[in-house]
C-alpha cells in the first residue's frame, strides 16, 4: 500500500528493503543463534528478484515482490 513520508523515511534511515526482522530478534528458537550474513543480502538490487526462480520458497518471500521492490525505488531514489 501507499507509505507516509515518515515510513518513507525510516526506510531510507535504516536501508531495509525486507523489512524490520523484529520478529526475527523474539523468536525464541533464535536465542543465541550464530549471525553469518550472507553476501546476497549486502546490496539491493531489483535482479535478485528476476533472477530467482525460488523466490516464492524463500522466507523473505512472505513481504510479497511489490513490497521489495518498491522499497528497493525508494533507496535508490536516495
Amino acid at each position: 500500500g501507499e507509505l507516509t513520508e515518515e515510513e518513507i523515511a525510516l526506510i531510507r534511515k535504516n536501508g531495509l528493503i525486507w523489512g524490520c526482522d523484529r520478529c526475527q530478534e523474539v523468536c525464541p528458537h533464535n536465542k543465541d543463534a550464530k549471525i553469518d550474513p550472507h553476501p546476497y543480502f549486502n546490496s539491493f538490487t531489483p535482479h535478485f528478484i528476476e533472477n530467482d526462480p525460488d523466490f516464492q520458497k524463500r522466507a523473505y518471500a512472505w513481504r510479497g515482490e511489490a513490497v521489495i521492490r518498491r522499497n528497493i525505488d525508494i533507496l535508490e531514489d536516495i
